[in-house]
């Protein structure tokens, strides 16, 4: 091939050139997305395509197996000429074994077909990497990538094999073994464990592979049923102990090297040779090492002996005393082995007859030129300081940092304290002479200036390498390394472990190709299962499981047909590329995500599609995690939106203020402003908040964690209350605070709701005390917790005296077991108290007779915490309740006396007046006019007399009983009643001319004889009363609310106002017995009958005018039903 001379016009063809120009076979280079960049002729025609037509095409689809492609990346990191072997499978012809070969400028690689005897059987060594695979027990297959193909010899087309045919190549005494460790795996989901085990290789030759493998999926019981892992050819170092340990030992001996392991918690090591070897041969402690060193390789040696302990690696020369008295020179290579211990070798380099260290042998002053090269790629400094002569020495990459180009440095402390930055150095000399000298050992952080000026941020970790025999420290040791790196690295082996574990997630791809002219799938892989269609994943399943696209689009979610029909369609008319997500029904009717990728692999001459392919996994559990988020974004930006103001940080060193959120709106700035003054913070703050501002920043500056403060900021909308809670962040030697951060909360509604409810509270607080009732609350065990002004008046104790105590302490002792017994549990029980007669004692020893009520206050989940009593005095209504009492049975008594009275006198008397009446008449009758006329005058008299009297003792009679005798209630129809009493009336209405008109009148509840008396009595005195003009008589009724208003108006004589409460009295007459007869007992009964029904009478007349009587009856139910 033709070199070429001119100029490259890029660099990607610079890359193509130097490829061309390396290489004499097919060859094609490609960029770092897998997109061709340029191929040549003998690998264009393997395609059957032109140079050009391949530029810029994806090499993905020509992969045979999708791994090689996920493992294609890591090679790209390989040191130049380390290669991979990868399958292609070109559209048309058979596969063909290439190479993947790093170029390099490193962001591109190329892609070189090997020749045909190198394709057929490449070497177990050729892959120059690791190869990826992963082992499903439930179904006993095994996925891998051609490079694990490559290095175990296993002939597998398909990407995938029978375990126990990936198991054969296992050497026989390693395979049950390997077998046990991938069935048990590792306790923690997230641990990479590690085995090696020997494989023959295509050439028939057994290596050892070193395993890293993880746990993707456990059973019920916890039991892998998943694994993926990474298999590399393993060192020396590699073979498992069982295997090599006669080989390792004759190994050292051979060469010289003494293998050795130290417990530095334990202070003693073991040893296999005697270059370490204490008195016994067999073990060694550092001191006892230390005190063999040359003086002048003490510091040195010990600083990286002790820096085993905290993640250094060692690689020292240095001198020790030999059996004689000169010195041998010895190197160490030591690292860590896990927490607190190392191991390492230790060879013999040379003697060192001469004793200055100046005259080290060339190569071992090389050495050691390697020793701190190999401390400074593991980015540890040592350090020594000799508290006896001040001196520090530094050796490592921090002492070129601060300009030493042998990286040594050997100053005295104070020099180096002058490099420390002035906040930094007391904190520093403290911690290295109390905390490291006291062998407590220790960690400290400080910043050093480097030689351009700038503050690096250092992390020092050490203790005490030499100490007198009283214990007291000559010398401390350590490392140091940069914090700023130690964090690029932790970022570094967090961005590996991300790598690691999308390469684990790829390799449960499943594979697929499309054939539009038989419109079937060809798809294998570990999908098909969870989806239903079962042989995908199976042992034996050849080239995979046929499905037809009717039943796979009959699987597919309605709602996702349209997409996918449309993914098809812009796959075959444009670049042939498709990638979308769809659910798919399982075995079990529900539906899981899958996500495809692919592209046209083969077209027809007219560009119509042939062949797609790519590959498909089920992402349901990522659907749901992104729903997850989506949902819980959206719930943190509602709550965001309804309560953060924003967020704050101060740099207490400077001053300097920021802030975040709508709080910046307040401040008058866009939210793309962030730095904040305190002069703009004080405009917005409330006077009343200005000193809670301060002590929540004094509080922050002093290194407190401050929780709520509220303060209240002007707002566009006014004044907001809002509550801000900050912490520390980073603080200095002394404690105090360099930087703090905070929210702030609007919490202006939830102090709106407080205020509101403490103005409640007090509004309650104040009905209780000022209530006129008395009110005492107590607790769940009967204690005096409250008690109102009204009781401390009443009762005459202070507050004080009774809170605390005993509520049923004033109760009176008659009573007082009855309210601890029953009261006080049945209010706790049933939630109240109603009007319960208890009597109380004042502090003076008055006793009140009252009525208890009480209800039962209730928290949280229904539990009582108070009863609050309300004590009704009811001491002077029990009083006169008992006077009236006593007023009434006086009232009863004297009643049944007039009753008695009224009817000894209707007998009584009735018997002589009717005897005289008798004999008066025959006297006259016998003889009249026999006698002067005086003597018939007075018989006249006597008989009128006698009459008279028979008159008043039955109205009297008729008035007693009107007022004494039980009211008989029954159904009255006073129409009716009226009717029977105007025929009765008849006769002297007749004789006066007069005439009675009667409206339609109501139906009530009554009773009967007193009905009649009043009506009867009315009407008798409207006809009786008349004047000169025929009596004109009138009875209406109407409603009045619950009561019937009836009148009977007259055109009689009337009545002046004067006389209208005389003439209801009994016995009272407003007229002479010669103008009108009668008693004067009529209207009494009437107000008697009236007012026993539970209404009133009352008049309304003027002289001459008539008059009207007015008197309310009781409304009836059955009258209103009757209405």
């Amino acid at each position: 091939m033709e070199r070429r001379s001119a100029p490259v016009a890029s660099p990607a063809e610079g890359l193509i050139a130097g490829a061309f120009d390396a290489l004499p076979e097919a060859c094609a280079v490609i960029d770092s997305n897998g997109r061709i960049v340029r191929a040549n002729a003998a690998f264009a025609a393997l395609f059957s395509a032109s140079s050009d037509s391949l530029a810029g095409r994806d090499l993905a689809p020509f992969y045979a197996d999708p791994l090689d492609l996920h493992l294609a990346p890591w090679r790209t990191g390989s040191p130049s000429g380390q290669t991979g072997p990868v399958r292609l499978v070109p559209p048309r012809g058979e596969p063909f074994l290439a190479e993947l070969r790093a170029a390099p400028a490193g962001s591109h690689f190329a892609v070189v077909v090997r020749p045909a005897e190198s394709a057929r059987a490449p070497a177990p060594d050729a892959h120059g990497g690791e190869g990826a695979y992963t082992l499903d027990f439930a179904s006993g297959t095994v996925w891998f990538s051609g490079a694990l193909c490559a290095l175990m010899g296993v002939e597998a087309d398909s990407g995938h094999a029978d375990l126990d045919r990936w198991l054969d190549v296992v050497e026989e005494t390693d395979r049950e073994a390997a077998l046990a460790l991938l069935k048990a795996g590792p306790r923690d989901p997230n641990h990479l464990f590690r085995f090696t085990c020997r494989v023959r290789g295509a050439d028939g030759v057994w290596r050892p592979l070193v395993h890293q493998v993880r746990v993707l999926r456990r059973g019920r019981r916890g039991q892998p049923l998943r694994l993926s892992g990474v298999a590399a050819p393993a060192g020396l170092a590699d073979v498992p102990a069982h295997q090599e340990d006669a080989r390792l030992s004759l190994a050292l001996a051979a060469s010289g090297l003494c293998h050795w392991e130290y417990d530095f918690e334990a202070d003693i090591g073991s040893v296999s040779g005697d270059l370490h070897a204490g008195g016994d041969g067999r073990t060694f402690s550092f001191a006892d090492w230390r005190a063999r060193l040359h003086p002048d390789d003490v510091s040195r040696a010990s600083a990286a002996f002790l820096g085993l302990q905290f993640g250094g690696r060692m690689d020292e020369i240095y001198r020790v005393r030999g059996s004689g008295q000169g010195w041998v020179i010895h190197r160490c290579l030591a690292e860590p082995a896990g927490r607190n211990r190392a191991f390492g070798f230790t060879r013999l380099v040379g003697l060192d007859e001469a004793g200055p260290a100046a005259s080290l042998p060339g190569d071992v002053e090389g050495l050691d030129r390697e020793a701190a090269q190999s401390v400074r790629s593991a980015a540890l400094t040592t350090w020594t300081r000799d508290l006896q002569t001040g001196m520090l020495t530094v050796r490592g990459p921090i002492a070129e940092r601060l300009g030493i180009r042998d990286g040594t440095l050997q100053v005295p402390a104070d020099a180096w304290l002058e490099r420390i930055h002035p906040d930094d150095r007391e904190r520093f000399d403290l911690a290295s002479l109390r905390h490291i000298a006291a062998a407590e050992g220790g960690e400290l952080e400080y910043r050093i200036r480097d030689m351009e000026n700038r503050y690096v941020r250092l992390r020092v970790r050490g203790g005490v390498s030499a100490q007198t025999a009283d214990g007291r420290a000559l010398t401390l040791s350590g490392i140091v390394t940069e914090v700023d790196e130690t964090d690029a690295l932790r970022r570094k082996l967090a961005e590996t472990e991300t790598r690691l574990t999308e390469a684990v997630e790829a390799a449960r791809l499943t594979r697929w190709s499309f054939d539009y002219d038989d419109r079937l799938f060809l798809m294998s892989g570990p999908a098909l299962a969870a989806i239903g269609f079962e042989g995908g994943d199976q042992p034996g399943a050849g080239e995979g499981v046929r499905i037809a696209l009717e039943d796979w689009i009959a699987r597919m979610h309605p709602d996702d047909l349209p997409r996918f029909r449309e993914a098809l369609a812009t796959a075959a008319a444009r670049d042939g590329a498709v990638e979308i997500e769809y659910r798919l029904r399982d075995s079990e009717g529900g539906y899981r995500w899958v996500g495809v990728r692919g592209a046209i692999t083969e077209r027809t001459p007219d560009g119509a599609p042939l062949r797609a392919s790519g590959f498909l996994s089920e992402v349901t559990d990522r659907r749901r995690l992104e729903e997850e988020l989506a949902a819980r974004e959206r719930q943190l930006a509602d709550a965001i939106e309804a309560g953060l103001v924003g967020i704050w940080t101060i740099d207490h060193t400077t001053g300097e203020r920021n802030a975040r959120g709508d709080v910046l709106r307040w401040l008058g700035k866009s939210l793309d402003e962030s730095r904040v003054t305190a002069e703009e913070w004080g405009t917005i703050l409330h006077p009343d908040s200005v000193e809670a501002a301060r002590e929540l920043f004094a509080r922050l500056g002093a290194g407190e964690i401050v929780g709520a403060i509220d303060l209240r900021l002007r707002s566009p909308d006014g004044w907001r209350w809002v509550r801000t809670e900050g912490r520390p962040l980073a603080f200095d030697a002394a404690g105090r605070a360099l930087r703090s951060a905070g929210v702030m909360l609007d919490i202006s509604a939830e102090r709106a709701f407080a205020d509101a409810l403490a103005r409640e509270k007090e509004r309650i607080d104040t009905i209780y005390r000022r209530s006129p009732a008395l009110m005492h609350t107590i607790d769940t065990q009967g204690r005096t917790t409250m008690v109102n002004d009204h009781w401390v008046a009443t009762m005459g104790y202070k507050p004080e005296e009774v809170l605390g105590q005993p509520g049923s302490a004033v109760i009176h002792e008659a009573d007082r077991e009855r309210v601890e017994r029953e009261l006080i549990p049945r209010a706790f029980e049933t939630g109240e108290l109603w009007r319960e007669p208890v009597r109380i004692v004042t502090k003076a020893g008055e006793v009140l007779e009252t009525r208890l009520s009480a209800f039962v206050e209730y928290g949280p989940g229904r539990q009582p915490v108070a009863a609050h009593g309300v004590f009704e005095d009811v001491t002077d209504i029990n009083r006169a309740r008992r006077e009236m009492e006593a007023y009434a049975e006086e009232l009863e008594r004297t009643n049944r006396e007039l009753n008695r009275f009224a009817t000894v006198a209707s007998h009584d008397l009735q018997e002589p007046l009717r005897k005289i009446a008798a004999f008066s008449s025959l006297l006259r009758r016998r003889y009249h006019g026999q006698l002067d006329a005086e003597a018939d005058s007075s018989l006249d008299f006597l008989i009128d007399a006698a009459g008279r009297m028979r008159t008043l003792i039955d109205d009297l009679l008729a008035y007693s009983r009107a007022s004494s005798r039980p009211l008989k209630r029954e159904r009255v129809d006073l129409e009716r009643l009226v009717e029977d009493i105007l025929a009765r009336l008849e006769v002297s209405i007749a004789e006066a001319g007069g005439r009675v008109d009667c409206e339609r009148l109501p139906v009530i509840e009554g009773d009967p004889m007193l009905l009649t008396l009043l009506f009867q009595n009315l009407v008798s005195n409207a006809i009786k009363y008349r004047g000169e003009a025929a009596p004109q008589v009138r009875i209406a009724a109407e409603p009045e609310g619950e009561f019937w208003r009836i009148s009977v108006s007259d055109n009689g004589i009337g009545i002046e106002s004067k006389f209208f409460d005389k003439i209801f009295a009994p016995f009272q007459r407003l007229h002479g017995r010669e103008e009108y007869d009668g008693t004067g007992i009529g209207l009494a009964v009437c107000q008697q009958a009236v007012e026993r029904h539970g209404g009133k009478i009352w008049l309304e007349s003027e002289p001459g005018k008539g008059s009207r009587f007015h008197f309310t009856l009781p409304r009836s139910e059955a009258q209103d039903a009757a209405a």
